[in-house]
């Protein structure tokens, strides 16, 4: 039996090739999205049990207290601690609020934080503290009736429904910012003068604070004066970046103001939740105050310069006032400016001795006098000035007042000179420093006593970049003088981590200048001390690091673009196959 076959017209083909293109362009598209995450919708959560224990001064609290929860405003759930002050236990605390809502607890009007509605697990503990007596749980009581009294907090309209002046159940007034709450207990007492309406805004020109507080912020009722009974829980929320500085968050109460003087009240810092909590009864102007830290004691350092002694007084660290400590012989003279921040390095006492044997000097130059400053590095910000006064009978013949310079000396680095300012005619040179080290006044032979290749002075040592990438270039300057009157030539040498690096030949006419520059390229990351003569400086080659966080997989806009190329691909493939059959 011969089998017959149904031949396909174009518009069947064409109608299996779409199909065929769309299953293509599905499977690119998934292939491109992999690796995309997808969010998973939270779970909805119906309700939620909770228990703990309430504690006093530290032990469990005892019975009478009220635990009740508030959801956006509205008290849900209620119960009272036994005689070990637990609760939820004998009788399960369920909570039900919707999927994202928080959960706030008080006890007997006393607020104690709050808890997301979606928490996992069958049951949450959570253990309480209070400071008040209890309130009775008053769970019968009289219907929400009766007079309402529309209430804003903040903006944060709220409607208190009153039966003869009594709020039959719990109620929480807050601003949606949280900066203010009032926790109002059921069965409480309200007498409101007549008022239908209340109002609690932010007040701008507060009356004074007693002497020794500062005023943090203060909210005013409008009309004031309205009592209830039994006391609300008041919590206050602060900026602890906008505290004054002499005031820190362990010092802050609420107070309230009678009309003649502010009435501190018994407070509660939080200093995490950043919040001060009271309880009130007389509603007019309240506010958060803080008192004012006592200064601190005056630390008392001493010095001995050269034998004489003086006192300098630190707050912090720090001298307030600049001050000037001289020896008695006029020698060494330290001038502090003001604010100067102290960093004493092992010991109380600033001190300045003279070095009977003092280093070797570099070549060419010769020691007046040295000095050990004390306690070793020591350092002080902003730097000190160094004041050295010298006698013009102490120079060598061959030496001159305009040659002298005062030097650091470090045993690692012998004597550096540092940039210093001569005083021909008070007889001082001055520089200024940053640390405490063995200092000392040097003096330059004249040129005309040198040797042509000793006639160079070498000055404005400068090293571009002072920062740079492996291999990256560096330049180092440095200007080389013939102090001496004849032509002269000597060899410039460039030392990188004390050993000679390179070098070059100069020949300077009499009295002439030249500057001379070195470049460097260095592959090791790292710091490295470059000198020409005696004057040294720095550059550092730091590693190129590759940025942290970043991925080198191809993100969602270019994996897009590759599906669609993709397709645009497996199309033209289709519609080549399509013709080709065309032809058949």
């Amino acid at each position: 039996m011969g089998h017959k076959f149904k031949r396909l017209g174009p518009a069947a083909f064409k109608f299996n090739i779409l199909q065929l293109t769309a299953v293509i362009a599905a499977v690119i598209i998934s292939i491109a999205l992999m690796g995309q995450e997808a969010l998973a919708d939270c779970p909805s959560c119906i309700s939620h049990q909770y228990l703990g224990t309430v504690s006093k001064n530290g032990v469990p609290a005892g019975p009478g207290y009220t635990v009740y929860a508030i959801v956006n405003g509205e008290q849900v759930a209620s119960t009272t601690t036994d005689s070990n002050g637990q609760w939820g236990y004998a009788e399960p605390f369920i909570v039900s609020a919707p999927s994202g809502s928080f959960v706030e607890f008080y006890v007997s009007g006393e607020y104690q934080g709050k808890a997301a509605s979606c928490i996992a697990g069958p049951s949450t503990k959570l253990d309480f503290s209070v400071s008040s007596l209890p309130v009775p749980n008053t769970s019968n009581a009289i219907a929400n009736t009766g007079t309402a009294i529309n209430v804003g907090i903040l903006g944060q309209a709220y409607s208190l429904v009153l039966n003869n002046g009594i709020l039959a159940t719990a109620k929480i007034l807050g601003s949606s910012d949280g900066r203010v709450s009032f926790s109002l207990s059921a069965n409480t007492s309200v007498t409101t003068n007549g008022a239908s309406s209340i109002t609690l805004n932010a007040q701008a020109s507060p009356p004074v604070p007693p002497p020794g507080v500062k005023l943090i912020q203060a909210y005013a009722f409008s009309p004031g004066n309205f009592i209830v009974s039994p006391a609300a829980a008041i919590t206050l929320k602060y900026n602890a970046a906008g505290l004054p500085a002499e005031v820190d968050g362990s010092n802050l109460y609420i107070a309230w103001w009678n009309g003649t003087a502010w009435m501190p009240l018994s407070s509660t810092v939080n200093t995490i939740a950043k919040t001060v909590t009271a309880q009130l009864q007389s509603f007019s102007t309240v506010a958060i105050l803080g008192k004012v830290n006592p200064p601190p004691p005056p630390q008392v350092i001493g010095s001995i310069i050269l034998g004489k002694a003086e006192d300098l007084n630190l707050n912090n660290g720090m001298l307030a006032a600049g001050r000037d400590l001289e020896s008695s012989d006029g020698r060494i003279r330290l001038d502090f400016a003001d604010n100067t921040t102290f960093n004493l390095q092992g010991g109380q006492q600033i001190s300045a001795l003279q070095v009977a044997t003092p280093p070797m000097p570099p070549a060419g130059s010769g020691v007046i006098a040295a000095y050990s400053f004390g306690p070793d590095n020591s350092s002080f910000n902003p730097p000190l000035t160094l004041t050295i006064k010298y006698n013009v009978s102490e120079l060598q013949p061959d030496m001159t007042e305009s040659g002298l310079y005062i030097a650091a000396f470090t045993p690692s680095e012998n004597w550096t000179r540092l940039q210093s300012t001569v005083d021909v005619l008070n007889k001082t040179v001055t520089v200024k420093i940053a640390h405490f080290s063995v200092y000392g006044l040097l003096a330059q032979e004249a040129a005309n006593k040198l040797s042509p290749a000793a006639a160079f002075t070498t000055s404005d040592l400068t090293v571009a970049p002072q920062t740079c990438a492996p291999g990256g270039t560096c330049i180092i300057s440095a200007r080389i003088v013939n102090n001496s009157a004849a032509e002269a030539t000597g060899e410039i040498v460039l030392q990188v981590n004390k050993a000679e690096e390179a070098r070059k030949e100069v020949t300077l006419p009499g009295g002439g200048s030249q500057i001379v520059s070195f470049t460097l390229a260095k592959d090791q990351p790292g710091t490295y001390t470059v000198a020409i003569d005696n004057l040294t400086g720095a550059f550092t080659v730091e590693a190129v690091e590759t940025q942290k966080g970043q991925s080198n997989l191809p993100g969602f806009p270019v994996l897009a673009a590759v599906a669609f190329c993709g397709l645009l691909v497996v199309i033209f493939i289709i519609v080549q196959i399509v013709k080709q059959r065309s032809r058949y």
